[in-house]
């Protein structure tokens, strides 16, 4: 059994379904998919959890496969509003839900070995290597930034991508300092200046992984962090694999259709399963 962790509101649940729809094209293996959500429209009105509607279609999909595959849905918002309501991050430029994962020490439901991926990611190849990744005395493994690793520090990790020992993580108390670090400490990347600043033991992952640049022949997980691109003028250019029609024309990535093909023929459907 593989296990998945991904966090988000309703706003990514296509996200979720492009990276179930992905996995279930390329592994074999049974997956157990814990998706972390929570209700935070105090913050911002669009900030609501997984409509439970659209949770069951995933689910579906999931145990059509007839091996344990499913999806497990955690309401987080207890134990995220009541830490970090006062949290100076919690209006950064990156959604709170990112920082979720911070808090699954404290979910018993949480596997002691799981694979965290940002809602913007995309698996394009067996993952079980990854997965089968040693980390004894390891707190977790991960691909480096693409762009921290030159501007911050040469070893600085990129949070999209991370293969947690959840064991370990609890033993050493790594999220339980990162939280502390984010509830005090205004930071433009929160959880990912965190994790980076406490990890004590890692492995650090070939960017196959965790693949944030232009598609490579080996890439496993492809990435669609913002970018900043220079030309024609400096700009932010925040392209999700949802969006389909500018993942062509824009990334001029056509080579993930078999998946999203097969996402844009359930869209509809699946954008009318509101609460």
């Amino acid at each position: 059994m593989i296990n998945l962790m991904i966090s988000g509101n309703d706003k990514v649940a296509d996200g979720l379904l492009i990276i179930v729809l992905s996995y279930l094209k390329h592994n074999k293996e049974p997956v157990t998919v814990y998706f972390l959500t929570m209700d935070l429209i105090q913050e911002n009105p669009s900030f609501k959890k997984i409509s439970s509607k659209k949770a069951e279609y995933i689910n579906n999909i999931l145990q059509e496969r007839h091996d344990g595959s499913c999806l497990k849905v955690i309401d987080a918002s207890q134990v995220f509003i009541g830490y970090m309501e006062k949290s100076v991050n919690l209006k950064s430029v990156y959604t709170p839900y990112a920082m979720l994962r911070l808090f699954a020490d404290l979910i018993p439901e949480i596997p002691d070995k799981i694979l965290y991926l940002d809602a913007d990611t995309l698996i394009a190849k067996d993952i079980s290597s990854l997965y089968q990744t040693d980390l004894e005395g390891k707190e977790f493994a991960a691909a480096l930034d693409m762009v921290g690793s030159v501007w911050l520090h040469r070893w600085y990790m990129n949070s999209g991508v991370m293969l947690f020992n959840m064991s370990e993580v609890r033993k050493t108390g790594l999220f339980e300092k990162c939280r502390h670090f984010i509830l005090h400490n205004l930071s433009f990347m929160p959880d990912q200046d965190a994790l980076n600043y406490y990890v004590k033991n890692h492995v650090t992952l070939p960017m196959k992984y965790n693949q944030q640049g232009k598609v490579q022949p080996d890439t496993v997980i492809k990435h669609f962090p913002k970018t900043f691109i220079w030309l024609p003028f400096p700009h932010l250019r925040n392209i999700k694999p949802w969006m389909v029609e500018q993942v062509h024309s824009e990334l001029k990535i056509t080579c993930y259709d078999d998946v999203l093909d097969d996402f844009v023929s359930r869209r509809d459907e699946f954008h009318k399963l509101e609460e």
